[in-house]
């Protein structure tokens, strides 16, 4: 008989978080699983685990430990051994060298010989020595703060960072670059903060510090941050600590040439689907603003803050459409200025809080009898494809007014629209979004005539009969454009929002308080669900500053590319307590959920509306449903604006 994971962990002492850290990181091969999607697990799995332990106990890192297991099978036990015992004596010779120039250090200090650089690294004393200037208080400062970094530097960095010092030593023309530096820092000592010389300085140091400190033997960047130095800031005047910020966040924002080699490219790695990238929790908390590159290779800036992302999304200095880019499908989609606030106010008559309300009998009336059909089909059962899917494209089919008959073919075009990836995918990606807008878009012409020969009860219809004094009417390219945007912004997100709500309301154990919850913990539950899985299941389009500004203290220049990240905005923890908790009714700032300012999605409300008559409408009918396969299981899509679950398998 099998273990299950969490009777293995229990068995060598340790967490089932462990063991499945073991198997991401490929250091424990997975084992084969149950029928019912279980790993199931024998002595062997045990024994490997236990060997994994024992050699990291050793001192063997993960990569070191795996190598040996994945390796056991074509090399004797005694070969392994006398690998480990080789490794062991080396870092034992290592320790000797640390503890032999520590015994030197400790003479000097009983004697009252060791000096202010001493506890650096000879390398750095000597490249110390080359740039210092006796008189130069900047100079002073700079190596206080090189020595107690190198000081406090892991060993593997200090040994790089060594390397890097050698080279820079004997060079006299470093020496000199370095030594113009300091004087020049040294003449703003009473400089105001904003003086002309401060920029120019920073941009001309900033290069300096990527070109020769940055590269070399060590080619890791070290994590630079405004917040590290801050502390020691005050010993300089206003104007030169202003240089060293904007020195900082050039480098760290990617701003500077010789820093392209490391900028990081997108997407990052996600451990667990349902949450962040923990690359995104770093990036906040040092550097909101930073310099990454797309997938296909272009340069751009990454927004994580909570305050830079709503900056952003509200600032009519960044736009949605680049100059001289022609998007497929639904040019409206990509407006920016009067001619998007012109549609805007068109479109919103539709969309009043009246109308709105409306719809809500129709929609809980849609959920309700969708997840009895779903329940009365029995277990086991896809969520996503007879549950999800189907109750999203009907409810914007009745919206649109789409007749019955027709349904079957309007859902196919939406899943094809849907499905292409058009904001970063290849050349036939971009070709088969097109293709894919193409006849989605015929298909919303035929619908538009056909309503304006025929107008029925429906928000398509109401579109049409929108008029205003100012701005006229919505045009038949604008209400063919609309009818794409309501499929392209409610079928796949809402689909997506049911499965991701489902899943976390079913491994926080609260679904089943939702059926008896009145409707403002019903709310409360619904919006706590869209901010831990905002961004997840749809991020912002991407953005492109009209003109030259500053976001979060980082220079943005005209024409850069701008993606914001509603997934690590609505995890600041600077405006939501322990932000990766599942809180309902938690004080905090509002979710950014459905983007901000500008742009916000008008039909808000109704997305909500409808992921919460469909989770409420589960809880209600099927209490006792459950996953039938753990979550990191699960296959989630590969769609560049909305993330979802392939199958969600439940039962009952």
């Amino acid at each position: 008989m099998g273990m299950r994971i969490g009777e293995l962990a229990a068995l060598l002492g340790v967490s089932t978080r462990t063991v499945r850290y073991y198997h991401h990181q490929g250091v424990l091969p997975e084992p084969s699983r149950r029928a019912n999607g279980y790993r199931e697990y024998g002595m062997r799995d045990a024994i490997a685990l236990a060997r994994v332990r024992r050699l990291v106990d050793l001192g063997l890192s993960l990569e070191e430990a795996g190598g040996i297991i994945r390796d056991d099978q074509a090399r004797d036990l005694p070969e392994i051994l006398r690998e480990i015992d080789a490794d062991l004596a080396r870092r034992e010779q290592e320790i000797q060298v640390k503890r032999s120039r520590l015994a030197d250090l400790l003479r000097q200090a009983e004697v009252g010989a060791l000096g202010p650089d001493d506890t650096a690294s000879p390398e750095l004393v000597a490249f110390l020595r080359e740039v210092d200037i006796a008189s130069s208080k900047s100079a002073a400062w700079d190596r206080d703060l090189l020595v107690l970094m190198d000081s406090m530097a892991p060993p593997p960095d200090r040994e790089r960072s060594s390397a890097r010092y050698a080279a820079l030593a004997d060079d006299p023309e470093v020496a000199a670059r370095g030594q113009d530096f300091y004087r020049r820092l040294d003449e703003l000592a009473e400089a105001k903060p904003d003086d002309s010389r401060i920029t120019p300085l920073a941009t001309a140091l900033a290069e300096y510090t990527a070109e020769h400190m940055l590269t070399g033997p060590a080619t890791d960047p070290p994590e630079w941050s405004v917040e590290v130095v801050e502390p020691y800031l005050d010993e300089l005047a206003p104007a030169q600590a202003e240089v060293v910020r904007q020195v900082i966040r050039l480098i760290a924002g990617g701003k500077v040439p010789a820093m392209t080699t490391t900028t990081p490219t997108l997407p990052f790695d996600r451990p667990d689907p349902m949450e962040p990238p923990p690359a995104y929790a770093l990036l906040r908390d040092r550097t909101p603003v930073a310099r990454v590159l797309t997938p296909d290779g272009q340069p751009a800036w990454l927004v994580t803050s909570y305050d830079a992302v709503a900056a952003v999304l509200s600032d009519r200095r960044f736009g949605l459409a680049p100059p001289g880019s022609d998007f497929p499908g639904n040019d409206t989609l990509f407006q920016d200025g009067e001619a998007h606030a012109r549609l805007r106010r068109l479109v919103s008559k539709a969309f009043s809080p009246r109308s709105l309300a409306a719809l809500r009998p129709r929609i809980e009336q849609l959920a309700t009898g969708h997840v009895s059909a779903f329940a009365g089909a029995g277990p086991p059962a896809d969520l996503v494809a007879e549950l999800a899917a189907p109750l999203s494209i009907t409810v914007i089919s009745e919206l649109l007014g789409v007749g019955i008959d027709e349904r079957e073919r309007f859902r196919a075009l939406a899943d094809a629209a849907s499905a292409a990836d058009f904001v970063f995918g290849a050349e036939e990606d971009m070709a088969a979004a097109a293709q894919a807008w193409d006849a989605l878009g015929g298909y919303a012409a035929g619908l538009v005539a056909a309503k304006r020969k025929e107008p029925g009860d429906d928000l398509l219809s109401s579109l049409i009969a929108v008029r205003d004094t100012d701005d006229g009417r919505l045009s038949d390219h604008e209400l063919i454009a609309m009818t794409t945007t309501i499929v392209s912004a409610g079928y796949l997100s809402a689909t997506n929002a049911i499965s991701v709500g489902t899943i976390r309301l079913l491994t926080e154990g609260r679904l089943p308080t939702l059926a008896t919850a009145d409707s403002e913990q019903a709310d409360a539950t619904v919006a706590e669900v869209l901010r831990m899985q905002a961004g997840l299941t749809g991020e912002p389009f991407p953005r492109y500053a009209h003109e030259d500004l500053e976001l979060a203290g980082v220079p943005i220049s005209a024409g850069d590319l701008v993606l914001v990240r509603l997934e690590a905005a609505n995890r600041d923890p600077g405006h939501f307590p322990e932000p990766d908790r599942f809180l309902p009714g938690r004080e905090s700032s509002p979710p950014l959920v459905f983007g901000h300012g500008l742009h916000y999605c008008l039909g808000a409300p109704l997305a909500r509306l409808e992921v919460g008559a469909a989770l409420s409408a589960l809880a209600r009918q099927l209490p006792d449903l459950q996953l039938r396969e753990p979550v990191d299981h699960i296959e989630w899509t590969r769609n560049a604006v909305d993330i979802g679950p392939v199958a969600l398998r439940v039962t009952w």
